[in-house]
């Protein structure tokens, strides 16, 4: 016959037969079969026992629900706010045309007038210095035309 070893298995005192263990598997199953059949009001009692000691602890909220649901209400607003400032109405296409026409007419000055008057000063010397660096002598190109 086979023998099963308890806790420790180099125990010789400690071995047990299956013969050993087979009133206790016949008491398990017996129990398992009762309880099995036992009648429906006594699973509708269990049911209700269950449900009243778990619907208190359901109900309570712990403490940091209600942050959590005030961060994420605030969230949201300020995601609306953002997104509705966002949304604002594009110029039309006959503002943007006037305003392309302004800034043409401010360029087309500024070219006739000869730049803004800060640079006169620097415009006056690049004039005088491109005077006196003109040499007195032809220069490479004026030869290579009269030949």
């Amino acid at each position: 016959m086979t023998a099963l070893n308890g806790g420790n298995r180099g125990d010789p005192g400690e071995e047990v037969s299956r013969q050993d263990l087979r009133p206790v598997l016949d008491a398990i199953s017996e129990w398992a079969q009762e309880t099995a059949n036992r009648p429906p009001q006594f699973w509708d009692r269990q049911r209700t026992s269950i449900l009243s000691r778990v619907a208190p602890a359901a109900q309570h909220h712990p403490p940091i629900a209600r942050p959590a649901w005030i961060t994420a209400a605030t969230v949201v607003i300020l995601a609306g706010f953002i997104l509705a400032s966002g949304s604002r109405v594009k110029p039309s296409s006959e503002t943007q045309t006037q305003s392309d026409r302004e800034l043409l007419l401010k360029v087309e000055r500024a070219m006739q007038n000869g730049g803004p008057d800060a640079l006169e000063p620097a415009a006056f010397l690049a004039n005088e210095i491109s005077e006196y660096q003109k040499p007195s002598s032809p220069t490479r190109k004026e030869v290579s035309d009269e030949e």
